[in-house]
């Protein structure tokens, strides 16, 4: 309370965090000053000073120390107002309880909302992380099967050649919502890209009957072209397969 009303409450809040983690290394042992420090980051992130998953790994991670030295005085996932946010890492180093994070992929965050991951994702992605990203979509697919996220993960998929993988993002679309063409189409693509000619020729077809002909017209047009694609894609390697098993003169 003292720290959000002075004139500079985030750096108050981080000196208050410095001078319990001295008192901490003094007396390894002592639980409140455990808690103290993890109210004062569950507040840093609560009161927009610093809404870093980090932020609240480090407020888990000093209720998981408490837990640990007092196990009576954690209560449901809660104690003492303190929320339970995310997985954070604890080492000991000789013998003192260290609050520490090894990577920001070891943190899950339980009371986020897709949106939070997808922005991770957005962020891994553009720091060169597709793999952090795609993690982070799987946990934002896990909270809304969003069809969004899906097309986001195959997207990232065909960019690291995944083609396969992509795919299934699709399949797992289409399971959810057979009715849609569009996404038929763009599975099409993708196994277009695969040399798959008559997997794709079949959903396009598929992608053409979903799409009614007054809604659709665009898509439609798009779904025809792609499947005259495919088709004189598969005729031609029919064609040379012919070719090739002539017997030669």
């Amino acid at each position: 309370e003292t720290a959000l009303n002075s004139d500079n409450p985030k750096a108050r809040f981080l000196d208050g965090i410095d001078l319990l983690a001295r008192a901490i290394r003094l007396d390894p042992a002592f639980v409140d000053a455990y808690y103290q420090m993890a109210r004062g980051h569950d507040l840093l992130y609560v009161t927009g000073f610093d809404r870093s998953f980090g932020r609240l790994a480090l407020a888990e991670a000093a209720i998981n120390i408490v837990r640990r030295l007092a196990p009576d005085a954690a209560d449901g996932g809660q104690l003492r107002g303190v929320t339970i946010a995310v997985t954070g890492k604890i080492e000991s180093s000789g013998g003192i309880p260290w609050i520490t994070i090894k990577s920001m992929k070891q943190i899950v965050l339980r009371t986020a909302s897709h949106p939070d991951y997808l922005k991770q994702a957005m962020d891994k992605q553009a720091n060169g992380d597709p793999d952090g990203a795609i993690a982070d979509l799987d946990r934002a697919i896990e909270l809304t099967h969003e069809p969004s996220l899906y097309i986001q993960r195959a997207e990232i998929k065909v960019k690291k050649d995944d083609l396969e993988g992509a795919i299934s993002d699709y399949d797992q679309l289409i399971e959810r919502h057979p009715q849609q063409g569009v996404f038929y189409l763009s599975r099409a693509r993708l196994k277009m890209k695969k040399r798959d000619y008559e997997g794709a020729v079949a959903d396009c077809d598929l992608a053409i009957a979903g799409m009614p002909e007054q809604r659709d017209n665009m898509m439609r047009t798009q779904a025809y072209s792609a499947r005259a694609e495919a088709e004189k894609a598969k005729d031609k390697i029919k064609h040379a397969q012919d070719e090739a098993e002539r017997p030669k003169l």
